[in-house]
């Protein structure tokens, strides 16, 4: 909630701070965090005198040095002075906590502005400067650092929910998973198909669907609007419902792993023990599970997945999702409480295939496998035409 907060205090004064991130776009605040890490030797304390003169004998044998060391002064007392005029521009005292923390915590730059100005009378030299700054300073200005990286980074998560219409979603308190979505979208395409989702039926999604229809995809969303909620973050969704869950498991991209010695059969065995070890701590989650069991034949794979979903959805208090090219996986799992069928279909008119991309109840039976290879003349060219 604070996080949601914070972002929706920026998108509704997003003029003020996007001065923020325009007064940070150049090299400056990059630049003084590699000032400030150098391995350079800060001046040691002295006298004026002697302090200037080591600074004039420093740029004379070894200029390079005294220009890392300039530059470095120079961008660090920009960002300062930067940001405390962002400060008292921003800060009303009025901005929920988190941004406030986050100012609060580097209130100090305002004593420390002036001081620079008082050097800048006095003409300082380069030595008395840098071993202020890397040296008594160098703590504070580590957290003011800090503190415009975190606010960078909300400042783009409030933008990243006004350009791609973003919702926050709500938590509900409940006893047994609600999930619910209404328009939920993919971020990473320019023109997503919006589907809605309820859990009605039960905890344990089956999903299916030819080739191609939108079944990863859906998964995929799922994820992104499942772990962008826990982290605080809008959703590519108009609304989104849901009861907080203790873990987030997927199997999507299963890979073999030639160091361990895995095949991907193994590697998908391993990754459903993974899960079967989280849930059985009686933890929550969401788990997805896209096209279990690929690496083994299709008794197997049958065998194996009816065997796997009868057992997980006995964890009434976890969301399963599971899809599968294996239709015939929807006799046994009808016996099964709890189980909700959806599904992606296509319209095949002759050789020609439109999706949709739409979410429907039931079990689809289309096979499309062969009609996508003789389009892409995958036959022809194996007889040599």
């Amino acid at each position: 909630m604070k996080r949601q907060e914070a972002i929706l205090h920026i998108i509704g004064n997003m003029d003020k701070w996007k001065t923020f991130q325009e007064n940070f776009r150049d090299d400056a605040v990059p630049e003084t965090d590699k000032y400030l890490q150098s391995n350079l030797i800060a001046g040691s304390r002295q006298g004026t005198i002697g302090s200037r003169i080591k600074s004039v004998v420093l740029n004379v044998r070894d200029p390079g040095a005294h220009f890392t060391i300039s530059n470095g002064i120079r961008n660090t007392t920009d960002v300062i002075d930067r940001f405390v005029r962002f400060y008292k521009t921003v800060f009303t005292g009025n901005l929920p906590e988190i941004l406030s923390g986050i100012l609060t915590g580097v209130r100090d730059m305002i004593e420390y502005r002036s001081a620079l100005e008082v050097n800048r009378k006095k003409n300082a030299d380069i030595i008395a400067q840098d071993r202020l700054l890397r040296n008594d300073w160098k703590p504070s200005l580590e957290r003011l650092l800090t503190a415009i990286y975190q606010l960078d980074a909300y400042i783009s998560m409030a933008s990243a929910a006004v350009e791609l219409g973003l919702n926050f979603p709500e938590f509900l308190k409940a006893g047994k998973p609600r999930l619910s979505v209404q328009e939920m979208f993919h971020p990473f395409l320019k023109k997503p198909v919006k589907n809605n989702f309820k859990l009605i039926d039960g905890h344990f999604v089956f999903l299916t669907g030819p080739n191609m229809a939108g079944k990863t995809t859906f998964l995929k969303t799922m994820g992104v609007c499942v772990y962008l909620a826990h982290t605080g973050m809008p959703v590519p969704a108009k609304t989104m419902e849901l009861t907080f869950c203790d873990g987030l498991i997927s199997s999507i991209n299963t890979e073999d792993n030639i160091h361990l010695g895995y095949s991907y059969f193994y590697s998908e065995v391993k990754r459903v023990k993974e899960i079967a070890e989280f849930i059985n701590r009686n933890k929550r989650a969401v788990v997805i599970m896209d096209e279990m069991f690929k690496g083994t034949n299709v008794k197997d794979a049958f065998d194996a997945t009816g065997k796997i979903a009868g057992k997980m959805v006995k964890y009434t208090n976890s969301v399963f999702f599971l899809s599968s090219h294996i239709t015939e996986l929807e006799i046994p799992l009808k016996k099964l409480k709890s189980v909700g069928f959806h599904c992606f279909e296509a319209k095949q008119t002759g050789q020609t295939v439109t999706y949709d991309y739409k979410l429907k109840p039931g079990v689809s039976k289309q096979r499309l496998g062969l009609l996508i290879m003789e389009k892409e003349n995958v036959f022809k060219i194996l007889d040599g035409k």
